[in-house]
């Protein structure tokens, strides 16, 4: 299962300015059972990509709200996106990561490209204590961030929501986002020269330092969204490592990170083991047939091009699994003696193979007279 923060710190998102009226707020409810009908309606009835963001955001903070006494999911349920999303809708309340994934979700199904951002937060220079998720949108070609949850309203000292929707936190530039939300992984400042996480946290970030580090975020959201999951975790966990000096929130998200890392090569190691296992059984099951066949002394009406072909495939099918348990670099002790005896039963399934296969020319190429003395001597 992997493992997920489900934490927000919406109780310091206080703000007078309302959510300005829009048509989302008019979206017949009919419409917003289910991700899909809210994100065609969306799409059908705003045209510019901005419409379409700020109609996802407004609906969001206009109609959700925080879940002050958050439930969670049971160690022995699955996560599931979807499942999440529909209970979001369902409930009508959620917490910071489900906000944000509703609205990458919708985003995406509308045709803008969207990310969920982790990161944490300050308020009048002060570091606040819970991680939190907001999002990065790419709108009309240009990049922005948007939070949802900060958008919705604020958690008073009683432990009570007061629903508020702000605009504040719509489309809102990398430069004045910054301010007051930090990503764990650098490329989602979306800022040419990103900030440490001391320079956030001290407020000491000069702008006009030259020397700093530059990064062109552009070609690295390029090149993450190309990335299996386990190279995007691994990419973010080095980048945020070398992102200056952690704090405890930092330090947070590295172990929580190295430990999906972890889930994520304990997965990829049971697939390929199960892959392999799928193309061993194969195999056997070919070198079965030509077993019986040898053994009914070729009796059966079976011709020389499909036993062969029968030899054929089944070595090569016993290959492609061992290829695929050699590129297995490192399993986890759970995995290993597994991996490691399918190995032992590949490699001896293909000598056996290779065997038939020379026994199979020898046979075909014989008279009658020496094909019956050759299975005499298998005896």
């Amino acid at each position: 299962m992997i493992i997920i923060a489900a934490t927000c710190n919406v109780s310091y998102c206080l703000s007078q300015n309302q959510a300005r009226p829009t048509a989302s707020d008019n979206i017949p409810k009919a419409y917003t059972h289910s991700v899909d009908s809210l994100s065609w309606y969306i799409d059908v009835h705003f045209d510019t990509d901005k419409q379409k963001a700020e109609a996802i955001y407004v609906w969001i903070t206009n109609n959700l709200t925080y879940n002050v006494y958050t439930t969670f999911t049971s160690r022995n349920e699955v996560y599931s996106e979807k499942r999440d999303l529909q209970r979001t809708l369902q409930s009508r309340k959620g917490i910071c990561k489900q906000f944000a994934l509703l609205f990458r979700t919708l985003a995406e199904n509308v045709g803008i490209p969207a990310f969920v951002v982790s990161g944490y937060n300050k308020s009048n220079g002060t570091l606040l204590p819970t991680p939190h998720e907001w999002c990065a949108a790419k709108v009309d070609g240009q990049w922005y961030l948007y939070d949802p949850t900060f958008g919705m309203g604020y958690v008073t000292n009683s432990y009570q929501f007061v629903h508020r929707p702000t605009m504040k936190y719509c489309q809102v530039s990398p430069e004045k986002m910054i301010r007051t939300h930090m990503p764990y992984d650098p490329i989602w400042q979306l800022l040419p020269s990103p900030y440490t996480y001391d320079e956030f946290d001290k407020s000491t970030y000069n702008p006009q330092n030259d020397s700093r580090d530059k990064c062109n975020f552009n070609d690295s959201i390029l090149i993450y969204v190309q990335q299996s999951r386990i190279q995007q975790l691994t990419s973010s966990y080095l980048r945020a490592q070398h992102n200056g000096t952690a704090n405890p929130l930092v330090d947070y998200y590295l172990q929580l990170t190295q430990s999906n890392i972890n889930v994520y090569k304990q997965r990829q190691v049971y697939e390929v083991y199960l892959k392999a296992m799928k193309l061993y059984n194969q195999s056997t099951d070919l070198h079965n047939e030509f077993i019986r066949l040898r053994r009914q002394k070729f009796k059966t009406e079976k011709n020389e091009a499909t036993v062969k072909g029968w030899l054929h495939d089944a070595l090569l099918l016993t290959n492609q699994a061992d290829s695929l348990l050699n590129n297995v670099q490192e399993a986890p002790p759970q995995y290993e003696s597994a991996v490691r005896n399918l190995q032992e039963s590949t490699q001896v399934l293909a000598e056996k193979l290779s065997k038939m296969q020379e026994f199979a020319e020898l046979y075909y190429a014989s008279s009658p007279k020496n094909r019956k003395k050759l299975l005499e001597e298998l005896k």
